[in-house]
């Protein structure tokens, strides 16, 4: 069993990922006294998505047996040749141009600018403002870089103990800080927090693991005033939102808003306001859901769902406008935000996507797409110890967007897997 759940081991995390989902929903529907129709909906996807994996994995030993199997791979790490040495330096020396554009195109460092936030408002707008004031170019090379470059050369660098490891690390910590959105400081290090486990490199992981920490409640003391005030945090000034300040997807009255639906509870005003540990569990098991809760209010309706337009890509061959689901949810449920400034988007699991385009046919759609997806990946790396932690960004932001988005943009996973192609699969040059 253990040697099978080795062998499938980023299938079974994302399974694992899929099931607290299933467990977060269930939680918030205890917390807000809401049925539990949503858990049911999600265990048919695992079943769905396990289904298709087997059948594919089925049919790829069938018909190309070569791919399916899992070479022993090598127990210390082979040396770089001088071609990829040099690339390896290019990579470097390109993810440290674009976090230096970055923040010379913005103008301020995200993270030093919020401090002047007087409220979560003027925090979150500061901190949207670090991304959407970029041009749409550089916005691409922002989620690369920080979702799927430097995580990809820290693993790259560790493998091979380079001593570039130590340069992608400073250039990571600082880019991620500087964002201070705390999605980032978890696609930088928790990927290799996971290798060095699975290395038994303890003392290496003690220290990775304490930086992540410093770095998620730095951010998450950042992030609230309220928090940063009974930490006696500086808070320079109140930020208003500046004249000008780009506006959101959607405006107030942009979407009309169902009488029926049911807005969150309202979060308690006690000690957990300003407790960081009780902000993590808040955003771990309550808060994604309570964002599946409100996708499924939103598209009960038939005739709200959007049938195939909330794909970019399939939009215009449909010959209808695209719509961005997650903002338009948020200028729905969160009008009062999105008037004052805003870049709102309620990211929901990737398997909602599909509920909201076609309803709970969708459900099939994103297990075929979900159980081809991981029988794709399970083919290219195999048993490789970079296995796991080179798919575990594809698996989180799976949690939160759609699938087609997780693999590009969203994760990074086409970079990251190029890379890993170039350094490991590739004959040695």
């Amino acid at each position: 069993m253990l040697q099978l759940l080795s062998r499938h081991r980023v299938f079974a995390v994302y399974l694992l990922s899929l099931g607290w989902l299933g467990a977060s929903a269930l939680i918030f529907a205890l917390y807000a006294g809401r049925g539990g129709d949503n858990v049911a909906f999600i265990a048919s996807v695992i079943a769905g998505v396990t289904l298709v994996y087997a059948g594919a994995r089925w049919l790829a030993r069938r018909l190309w047996p070569q791919w399916t199997q899992s070479p022993t791979e090598r127990s210390t790490p082979p040396q770089l040749t001088p071609a990829l040495r040099v690339l390896l330096v290019a990579l470097v020396g390109l993810y440290a141009f674009i976090v230096t554009k970055h923040f010379a195109l913005t103008g301020y460092v995200p993270m030093i600018e919020a401090l002047s936030g007087g409220s979560e408002l003027d925090v979150s707008i500061v901190r949207q403002g670090g991304y959407f004031d970029l041009p749409g170019f550089m916005r691409y090379a922002s989620d690369y870089s920080a979702k799927a470059l430097g995580p990809a050369l820290l693993l790259v660098t560790y493998y091979f103990r380079s001593r570039l490891f130590w340069v992608v690390l400073a250039i990571g910590v600082f880019y991620s800080t500087g964002l201070f959105a705390r999605i980032l400081p978890i696609m930088l290090l928790a990927p290799l927090l996971l290798l060095m486990l699975t290395q038994q490199r303890w003392l290496h992981a003690l220290g990775i693991a304490a930086l992540l920490c410093f770095q998620l409640a730095f951010a998450t003391a950042v992030a609230s005033p309220v928090i940063r005030e009974a930490l006696q945090l500086p808070n320079i000034a109140d930020r208003a939102p500046k004249a000008g300040e780009e506006g959101a997807y959607f405006s107030p009255g942009d979407v009309k808003i169902p009488k029926n639906l049911k807005l969150p509870p309202k979060r308690p005003d006690d000690w957990r306001h300003t407790s960081i540990v009780y902000s993590f569990y808040d955003r771990m098991l309550l808060v994604p859901g309570q964002v599946i809760d409100q996708w499924f209010q939103y598209y009960a309706e038939p005739e709200r769902r959007e049938r195939g337009c909330g794909y970019r890509l399939v939009a215009p061959m449909l010959g209808c406008s695209y719509v961005p689901i997650p903002s338009k949810l948020y200028a729905t449920f969160y009008e009062d935000n999105v008037a004052q400034g805003m870049h709102g988007s309620l990211n929901a699991a990737s398997f909602m996507t599909e509920y909201a385009n076609f309803g709970p046919a969708g459900f099939l759609l994103s297990a075929l797409m979900g159980g081809l997806l991981f029988a794709a990946v399970s083919l290219i790396y195999r048993n490789h110890p970079l296995a796991l932690p080179m798919n575990l960004s594809l698996i989180v932001i799976a949690m939160e967007t759609s699938l087609l988005t997780a693999i590009n943009s969203g994760s990074g996973w086409l970079v990251m897997t190029a890379i890993f192609i170039v350094f490991f699969r590739l004959p040695a040059r």
